[in-house]
């Protein structure tokens, strides 16, 4: 899939009634991580503390590049603490690069995307990928199993991994995917 198909699904997507952030018209908009920053707070607040952010930084890469991290760490706990994950990929992602846009932040949107349709409001997300066309539901299905493929089962107290039950989310044309809760 390329860059341009998965932005323009992207947008589609965050243009969604279930999403409170200003819709942002390219997905350059996002570098700041701001936007991808408030949505995961509004699933979980304690992991994302607004006012630990820098809202309005502008075209200043370094405040961009302090947003993702904090964005990067928070997802990072996230999945650690409340999904019983680990995504060690997430460590490859250059942030540097997506603060001064030369690269996508839709590397960064497919752990974010992973986190909303795993979460227990998933079923609002899931709903709202599910009334975008089906080529945006088939991009976002590509961005999710990226996501999904990521992830790791952290192990328990006893060295085994925690058990996880897989759920099945039905795409137009029947496509389907099976997401890890």
């Amino acid at each position: 899939m390329a860059d341009s198909d998965a932005s323009s699904s992207i947008l589609a997507f965050l243009s969604s009634p279930c999403f409170t952030i200003p819709v942002p018209s390219s997905i350059d908009e996002l570098s700041d991580g701001v936007s991808l920053f408030l949505i995961m707070s509004t699933i979980s607040p304690d992991h994302f503390l607004e006012n630990t952010l820098t809202i309005a930084p502008g075209d200043n890469w370094p405040l961009k590049l302090a947003n993702l991290k904090k964005l990067k760490n928070n997802l990072t706990d996230y999945y650690h603490t409340t999904l019983s994950k680990s995504v060690p990929s997430l460590d490859q992602l250059d942030l540097t690069k997506i603060s001064k846009n030369e690269a996508t932040i839709a590397h960064l949107f497919e752990y974010v995307l992973g986190a909303l349709i795993s979460c227990p409001a998933k079923a609002t997300y899931i709903q709202a990928i599910m009334s975008l066309d089906a080529a945006d539901q088939t991009a976002l299905k590509t961005l999710t199993q990226r996501a999904m493929g990521h992830l790791q089962p952290l192990e328990s107290e006893g060295g085994r991994r925690s058990d996880v039950s897989d759920e099945e989310i039905e795409f137009e044309g029947g496509n389907d995917l099976a997401l890890n809760r």
